[in-house]
């Protein structure tokens, strides 16, 4: 995998060091035709950790006014259960730095789960250029799972990393709960993809993607690899314990 890896001491150093990263980001790259940046997070632990860190430092220093916030994935669940990534964005981020709203694109989980992958295709086809003829963030932020899955493409549905849509439904393996995902053809079309991910339970499956290729690609997280752009996982030592380090 041609990728760059950033390894820090524990999850608090790598939403410390990847708000830096995001700060140089909008620092030196301008904004889209739009005049606007687009940018989609999954949820999961590291990132509420990195929420909280943007929100304390960085609430004057990043351009909140000129980005588009989309969600990767999400799972199809109100608003307010402790479960939604939406719920958890807007209390550890949007909501203490007063991002604007009409900004900001939740995934509509009050109506039919095989339908809102379209309705949610249509935001970003009108609001994120296209290039190849996909639309094309500016970065993508991802997490990994232990079984090796990302954004909500999990093993057993692999083959949406390979859909011809942008959005697709899906269902976790183990609890059945229905969520949406942006598939493999949107998340590799990213200007810029990060990893972030931290705990030694992943450690196995930093291993399995890193260290034993043939069978890392049976995990989803294998396969994304930008097609035009740049790669970056930020590990914290746990997670990467078996990453052989030059």
């Amino acid at each position: 995998m041609d990728t760059k890896i950033n390894i820090f001491e524990n999850p608090q150093e790598v939403a410390e060091q990847f708000a830096q990263k995001l700060h140089h980001f909008f620092q030196t790259n301008e904004p889209g035709i739009k005049g606007t940046y687009n940018i989609a997070f999954s949820g999961g632990n590291t990132p509420k950790i990195l929420f909280d860190e943007l929100a304390a430092n960085y609430k004057d220093k990043l351009p909140w006014d000129k980005i588009n916030f989309f969600f990767v994935d999400e799972r199809f669940v109100p608003h307010d259960d402790p479960e939604s990534n939406y719920g958890m964005t807007k209390k550890h981020l949007l909501d203490k730095i007063n991002f604007p709203v009409e900004q900001v694109f939740p995934v509509d989980t009050s109506g039919d789960p095989e339908e809102e992958p379209n309705e949610y295709a249509t935001y970003v086809f009108a609001k994120v250029p296209q290039q190849f003829g996909v639309p094309r963030f500016h970065l993508i932020v991802l997490g990994m799972g232990e079984d090796g899955h990302t954004a909500s493409i999990f093993p057993d549905q692999i083959m949406k990393i390979h859909s011809d849509k942008i959005c697709d439904s899906a269902v976790h393996p183990v609890t059945k709960q229905q969520r949406i995902t942006f598939t493999g053809k949107l998340i590799n079309n990213a200007e810029n993809i990060f990893v972030l991910t931290t705990g030694e339970n992943k450690a196995a499956m930093v291993d399995m993607v890193f260290n034993q290729e043939m069978e890392g690609k049976r995990y989803p997280i294998a396969h994304i690899m930008p097609i035009l752009g740049n790669m970056e996982w930020y590990l914290d030592k746990a997670a990467a314990k078996y990453i052989k380090q030059e």
